[in-house]
């Protein structure tokens, strides 16, 4: 252990013979050699560069294997401690098994592999005689066993104290079932892990019930789930003896995955709900709003309550005469002084002229009744009749069922009506509710003079006024479009509602002059490039905005930006500057895919051979028709090759030409090797390439044409120049590059590309060819 030869020799990478032997020459039976050999071994263990952890570990369980059980790998150790010899009255032996224990147990950085270790030691017997063991240690005259003991516990203390900050300091002993049963019953309940949880104590419940098997199966489940949980530790079991082996790296990456691949995309669903839950509720909010603005039409334009003035005329029937009255009313009274020969009464009813007939007999038990008093002067015309008896006020109609007339309530103020549809009394039947009701009771002052105060109709009305009066006052606020339409005006409006309705004018337009486009993002560019007004519009407005007469918002807001000189080349160069990226970005990896596609055709002598193949093979075909002796054919012959079929109708062109490559020229064979770009090329779509180019050129040529006519800053806030200027140098560098790459590819890809899609008599496209 003290030269490197010698370690070399013992821990060779491949071999760990002397380790097995000296695993194996741990035997308390032996005291002087057990000692000698955990020396060794505790030595081994700290030569970490040559992997001796592990090896002694190994050597162990690899002993205990073939010699006992491999789950007691710890027992000799643990029963060395408590060895008794008169030849050891120091108790040599405790203190080296010891000194290995602390070893074993303290190497391991990983906590979770150190307890794992410390509990397998304990149970074997030395956590039932602890007490016993710290007797021993108390007594002997061993330092070194003393001091070794309290390594022992203080170290087991801080692992301990660090494992229970995981639960939240929760104490317990790590040693009782029960207690480590109710720690990960809290630790994993109402989460994910639960159910797993639950099935394993289920599977756990189908062990068979026998006296022999029960431990094995106990042994076998603990072994695996060490080996999965520890499966990066320092050991490497050997089940060779238990018919298990099982790589767990791989499941428990496996499961990783789909564990994470099964979070996105439960998350993509929620981002969904909650997208549609989003869209849900703003529908919602609109109509919402959408029936208040109802409502309030409604309440400014109609629903009021009705005017006492507008409210039906109601025939309040008379109350009848008091008992033993007369048939006819009572005289009027005397005129008032300088009222004599007041007016004279009108004419009697058509058919009530004439004498007046006999009074009828009086009525049972009323009596003749006093004489009528004389008549004053003035007051009927001579010989008019007094009406009759029958003329009265008409009579009280009879109520159903015992009902009274209700209450007349003597309300000050006017009121808002119950517009309710009343029940006839008539319609009513003996046994209805109505019949027996009794609200009168009820009555109270004090709510009844509050209910007319809330519900006075003269508030209300003033209110309803004012409500329709607003639409009003609005409309006479708005000013009429001067210059634009109301399609562009409703398109601009939308705009500064969006993402600039908390911005003024003025600062839109330093915006712009600033070119800021933290602020101006593509999408409000885009808009205002297709909703801006033409310069002559523009124009005008600024005039009427310089006379100073009133514009509405809208046309406010585009003479506000109008006074920037060149608006609209401004706005498509700061949309540009947005979006180039992103156009680099589509088109780039198309570009290199095309152009490597078309290099790989030209150069592959294997692509070249089925091409020349093919060739000869229509040639052939055509012999004594006007196609014979071609040089060539279009690309797009190359899919039609299904199209001709053998005599039989069994094999087409294709098939022949495969089975004759096979057969005769096997070198071009797996021609498809040299074409790894073609897959990718054939998405490839050349129009849109074409286009992409064409638009990034002519921008970037405006752009520079515009920094040219704007060398003069319009006003200090106008740093279109500076923000541009360093902007187009690198974006013609770049499209330079771009263009080279697919304008003027080497030659023989030129050549190609002007062979499969530059034709102007071919009608063959580029996709049609890259598919083939």
């Amino acid at each position: 252990m003290n030269n490197t030869w010698g370690l070399n020799v013992v821990l060779v990478p491949d071999q760990h013979s002397v380790v097995l032997l000296l695993a194996q020459s741990l035997d308390p039976r032996k005291p002087q050699t057990m000692c000698e050999a955990l020396k060794l071994l505790a030595s081994f263990c700290i030569v970490y560069e040559r992997n001796g952890y592990e090896k002694v570990l190994r050597a162990i369980t690899t002993i205990a294997a073939t010699s006992y059980k491999s789950s007691e790998r710890f027992r000799p150790i643990v029963d060395a401690l408590f060895a008794s010899d008169k030849q050891d009255p120091k108790r040599e032996l405790a203190c080296h098994s010891l000194i290995f224990i602390n070893t074993l147990t303290n190497t391991p950085t990983d906590l979770n592999f150190r307890l794992h270790l410390r509990c397998e030691i304990m149970r074997m017997g030395l956590y039932d005689r602890l007490d016993e063991f710290k007797k021993i240690v108390e007594t002997s005259n061993n330092e070194a066993l003393q001091q070794h003991f309290k390594i022992f516990n203080e170290i087991r203390e801080d692992d301990f104290e660090e494992f229970v900050q995981r639960f939240d300091n929760v104490t317990f002993n790590m040693d009782d079932a029960q207690d480590c049963f109710d720690v990960l019953k809290n630790l994993i309940t109402d989460t994910n892990s639960e159910p797993y949880f639950l099935s394993i104590l289920q599977h756990l419940l189908y062990i068979r019930d026998d006296f022999y098997f029960r431990p094995a199966y106990y042994q076998l489940i603990e072994e695996c789930i060490s080996q999965i949980v520890f499966h990066k530790g320092y050991c490497d079991p050997n089940f060779a003896n238990r018919d298990f082996n099982i790589d767990t790296s791989l499941l428990l990456d496996d499961i990783v995955e789909k564990a994470k691949a099964k979070e996105s995309k439960r998350s993509e669903e929620y981002e969904k709900k909650i997208e549609e839950l989003e869209s849900a509720k703003q529908e919602a909010e609109a109509k919402a709003a959408h029936l208040e603005e109802k409502v309030k039409l409604m309440e400014a334009n109609g629903v009021a309550a009705p005017s006492p003035n507008k409210l039906p005329k109601v025939n309040i029937p008379m109350a009848p005469p008091p008992p033993g009255g007369a048939g006819a009313p009572p005289p009027p009274p005397p005129p008032m002084p300088g009222q004599a020969g007041g007016p004279p009464p009108p004419p009697p009813m058509p058919g009530m002229g004439g004498p007046r007939p006999p009074p009828p007999p009086p009525m049972p038990g009323m009596g003749g009744g006093p004489p009528p008093p004389p008549m004053m002067p003035g007051m009927m015309r001579p010989g008019g009749p007094p009406p009759p008896p029958m003329m009265m006020g008409p009579m009280v109609p009879v109520l159903p069922h015992g009902l009274k007339p209700k209450k007349k309530w003597d309300v000050k103020n006017p009121m808002k009506r119950a517009n309710w549809k009343a029940i006839v009394p008539a319609k009513m039947s003996e046994k209805a509710f109505w019949v027996k009701c009794q609200e009168d009771k009820l009555a109270q002052d004090d709510f009844l003079a509050e209910l007319a105060m809330k519900f006075s109709s003269k508030p209300v009305k003033k209110e309803q006024k004012d409500a329709v009066d607003k639409p009003t006052t609005l409309t006479k606020k708005t000013v009429d479009l001067r210059v634009l339409d109301s399609k562009s005006a409703q398109n601009l409006a939308i705009l500064l509602g969006g993402s600039l309705k908390h911005l003024s004018y003025e600062q839109i337009k330093i915006c712009l002059l600033r070119c800021d486009t933290a602020i101006l993002s593509s999408n409000i560019l885009q808009q205002l490039i297709q909703y801006l007004p033409p310069p002559e519009q523009l124009k005008r407005l600024q005039e009427i905005k310089t006379k100073g007469e009133p514009l509405p918002a809208i046309e406010q807001f585009a003479a506000t930006i109008g006074e920037i000189k060149r608006l609209s080349p401004r706005l498509h160069n700061l949309n540009f500057k947005l979006t180039y990226a992103d156009m680099v970005t589509d088109i780039k990896p198309d570009i290199v895919a095309g152009t490597a596609a078309c290099e790989e055709m030209h150069n592959s002598k294997k692509f070249s051979k089925i091409l020349e193949l093919i060739l000869l093979l229509g040639n052939y075909m055509n012999s004594g028709s006007k196609n014979e002796a071609a040089f060539g054919f279009e690309i797009s012959y190359l899919t039609k090759l299904t199209n001709t079929k053998d005599a039989d109708n069994k094999q087409t062109l294709l098939h022949y030409l495969a089975d004759l490559v096979e057969k005769k020229f096997p070198d071009a064979l797996n021609f498809y090797n040299d074409l790894s770009h073609v897959d990718r090329a054939s998405r490839v779509n050349m129009d849109a390439i074409q286009k992409a180019m064409r638009q990034m050129n002519s921008a970037v040529k405006n752009l520079e044409t515009d920094l040219q006519n704007n060398k003069v800053p319009q006003c200090d806030d106008d740093k279109f120049c500076e923000v541009m200027g360093k902007f187009a140098e690198e974006c013609r560098q770049q499209v330079d590059v771009l263009g080279r790459s697919w304008i003027t590819p080497p030659l023989a890809a030129a050549e190609m590309i002007e062979l499969i899609f530059l034709q102007a008599k071919c009608s063959c496209k580029w996709r049609s060819y890259t598919k083939t």
